[in-house]
């Protein structure tokens, strides 16, 4: 008895018995953890080569002002520009080299935050554009 206890006492304790292997848990249906609030996107943002973008508020005799689209998504652009807009603000967008014969589409601002001097306006499409007016903007 006295060997055992200092073994115990110079090796640390003694080892535990083995336990019998068990199944391995099912992985649960849903995640644990909330996923983040921080990415509220319902399809993700695609990064590319800045084009440029005329933007117009639909005021007759009001020039269109110049901006960068500098993200985009199936429901939405990012949009750079030089002053700051206010979120709800409606404006009619094209690529600034696209013929006359291509339409205005119809944007809503949901936020606009500085970034490097300039404004960046997270804009949603009102309606989705053609496929065609689509790949305009990329």
């Amino acid at each position: 008895m006295l060997f055992d206890a200092l073994s115990i006492f110079r090796w640390g304790r003694r080892k535990p018995q083995e336990q019998p292997l068990r199944a391995p848990a099912t992985p649960p249906e849903e995640p644990l953890a909330p996923p983040s609030t921080a990415e509220r996107r319902r399809a993700p943002r695609r990064w590319g080569d800045p084009v440029q973008l005329l933007l117009w508020d639909g005021v007759a005799g009001v020039e269109p002002f110049r901006g960068w689209i500098v993200n985009r998504s199936p429901g939405g652009l990012g949009i750079s520009t030089a002053q700051p807009v206010a979120a709800g603000t409606v404006f009619q967008v094209r690529v600034a080299i696209a013929p006359d014969s291509v339409p205005w589409t119809t944007v809503t601002v949901r936020g606009c935050y500085p970034l490097t001097g300039r404004w960046i306006l997270s804009c949603e499409f009102v309606q989705v554009p053609s496929k065609e007016i689509l790949l305009l903007f990329r």
